[in-house]
């Protein structure tokens, strides 16, 4: 039986980020740090070693009939480790940031990439990666948060700062990155409202305007602080708007029971916001540590997942429904507690869930399943899975497990979430593993996949 907070990775990097900031250390982020330490020897390997060590232990090969690594980062001077979410343009492209690479020791602070993955043009070949923007000239370094697109195609992401990158004028050109605001350590990705200002959250709730005019500069301004107990701490994961204007989203810590929280912020008169409190996490059997963003379904219910506690301390997916009346509470129901036995089970989810056109829910766990990654990972190398909805109201949520990570060839470790295309496959990104150990890209396809 594990403790409430067993020893595995639970979004090292964030964490790390969230121990500068607040100098709190738990048992678990010790833990972490060791095993970022160990990953960070294998990298600071010399290369042909590390690539010898890589060909042993990640020999090639499909790790099954329906997930397949659609591609491997390379090296150092490639994107590595990338740790969030993927989106999808309008072409079929892929874009997604790696949190080192190129250029960047896992310990050098330059480091970090946005990369584009372009499909193959006939079945059955190879997709193209190119690194749009790299951190090694920037001040910028090391995004956590996912990406989204605004109506001209440019692209925006946090990291040490806020970024937009402009895509060329003609193709093959370069992207262009312009740096929106580097005051503003976020832990989480952006949103836009409907008049173009960007929000997010860092150690506050900010929101960047556009300018007046072409050139000039985006104005920031911290409209609310994380700072205590009470308000939340850590604030992490994408925000998400409601139709009345107002931003849910996740804070790590704080609340009732000092375990995390879901806070509401409605805008007030004179451009101020107003924090409301709609549920803390680690009561009795609940959920702790939430370290991703949250979704809406049609009825205005909300969901999102736990990295620890719950049922076996590993971690929940939950809903929270809204109160049925202005005064009344948001309530929660776990649809699943995670509780792996290391042969049918994940744990540990970094990512949140997305729904499909059928209603179930997708996400990945960093912990679970049968493979190790050559002995690397003894608590499993993560799993990604399918929660259905109960066919009565009332009824119990069923969770299918569609992949174990860390086989031969594969990817492990996915803190990221997953994305589907317009068939109803799913991609995401594995931190780790792969042919050199640095994180994969993976498809996960309703039909088996040739070998």
């Amino acid at each position: 039986m594990w403790p409430l907070h067993p020893p595995c990775r639970i979004g090292s990097s964030l964490l790390t980020r969230l121990r500068r900031r607040k100098g709190r250390r738990s048992v678990t982020e010790v833990a972490k740090k060791f095993r970022k330490d160990v990953q960070g020897a294998f990298m600071r390997m010399n290369p042909i070693a590390r690539s010898l060590i890589a060909a042993i232990t990640f020999a090639a090969g499909a790790a099954s009939a329906q997930e397949k690594v659609i591609y491997n980062f390379l090296n150092p001077d490639d994107a590595s480790t990338p740790k969030g979410s993927l989106i999808f343009d309008a072409s079929g492209n892929l874009y997604g940031t790696s949190y080192y690479g190129y250029y960047g020791d896992i310990d050098d602070a330059t480091s970090g990439t946005v990369f584009e993955l372009s499909p193959p043009s006939v079945p059955g070949g190879k997709w193209t990666e190119q690194v749009l923007w790299s951190a090694a000239s920037n001040q910028l370094r090391n995004p956590l948060g996912n990406l989204i697109f605004d109506a001209n195609g440019n692209l925006y992401g946090s990291a040490t700062g806020v970024f937009e990158l402009s895509p060329p004028s003609a193709a093959g050109g370069t992207w262009t990155e312009t740096t929106l605001t580097s005051n503003e350590d976020s832990l989480g990705g952006l949103v836009f409202d409907s008049q173009g200002n960007l929000y997010g959250t860092s150690e506050y709730f900010f929101e960047l305007s556009p300018p007046l005019s072409a050139g000039g500069n985006w104005t920031d301004q911290d409209l609310f602080t994380f700072d205590s107990e009470s308000t939340g701490m850590a604030p992490v994961g994408d925000l998400i708007f409601d139709s009345k204007g107002n931003l849910y989203g996740v804070a790590s810590q704080g609340g009732a029971y000092d375990e995390g929280m879901v806070f509401e912020l409605s805008p007030a008169s004179g451009g101020t916001w107003t924090e409301n409190v709609i549920w803390s996490f680690g009561g009795q059997g609940d959920g702790v540590t939430p370290l991703a963003g949250l979704i809406f379904d049609s009825k205005g219910n909300l969901y999102g997942t736990c990295s620890g506690g719950g049922p076996s301390g590993l971690g929940i997916v939950f809903e929270l429904s809204p109160p049925a009346s202005p005064s009344g509470s948001w309530t929660e129901t776990i649809l699943h507690g995670f509780a792996f036995d290391s042969t049918t089970e994940g744990g540990q989810p970094a990512s949140g869930v997305v729904f499909d056109a059928q209603g179930n829910l997708y996400g990945t766990t960093e912990e679970g399943g049968p493979y190790t990654a050559g002995g690397i990972e003894p608590f499993g190398g993560g799993s990604l899975y399918e929660l259905s909805p109960p066919s009565q109201a009332g009824g119990n949520w069923t969770e299918h497990i569609l992949h174990f990570f860390g086989d031969t060839g594969d990817g492990y470790d996915p803190s990221g979430g997953v994305v589907l295309d317009s068939k109803g496959n799913l991609y995401g990104t594995t931190q780790a593993g792969g042919t050199s150990g640095l994180g994969t890209v993976y498809e996960y396809t309703s039909q088996p996949t040739a070998a």
